[in-house]
C-alpha cells in the first residue's frame, strides 16, 4: 500500500503519531502549519520526511513542530532530508541504527530547543 498524504486536509492537524506501518509506504505534505507534534515508531516504509523541502524552508513547512520524536527505523539512512524546523523544543531519536548523523549546522538553527 502506498500513499501521499495530502496537506490541504490536515492544515489544522497538532499531533500526528505515525506507528508499526511496516509496509505501508507514506510521505508527509510540503506543508502542515499547525504541527507540533510528531511521533513516528517502528515504520520502515516511511519515506524521507518532507522530500521535497530545503533545510531552509523547513521553517516553512512545519512551522509549529515543537516535538519529534523518531524511534526504531531500521531501513533509511536519511530520513530528514530537510534538516529541522528551528521551532524544535524537544527531539528524541532512538535507535535508528542507519541514520546517518545529523551535521553540527542542524543544531545550531535550533535555539528553542530545551
Amino acid at each position: 500500500m502506498e500513499g501521499e498524504i495530502e496537506g490541504g486536509v490536515f492544515l489544522r492537524l497538532t499531533e500526528l503519531s505515525l506507528e508499526y506501518r511496516y509496509s505501508f509506504k507514506v510521505s508527509l505534505p510540503d506543508y502542515l502549519p499547525s504541527l507540533r507534534k510528531l511521533k513516528i515508531l517502528r515504520c520502515d516504509q516511511l519515506m524521507p520526511l518532507l522530500p521535497r523541502a530545503q533545510s531552509q524552508q523547513m521553517d516553512v513547512a512545519l512551522p509549529a513542530l515543537e516535538i519529534l520524536d523518531i524511534s526504531c527505523i531500521e531501513r533509511h539512512e536519511l530520513l530528514l532530508e530537510g534538516g529541522l524546523p528551528s521551532s524544535l523544543k524537544h527531539v528524541k531519536i532512538d535507535r535508528c541504527n542507519k541514520l546517518k548523523a545529523l551535521n553540527e549546522d542542524v543544531f545550531q538553527r535550533l535555539t528553542s530547543l530545551e
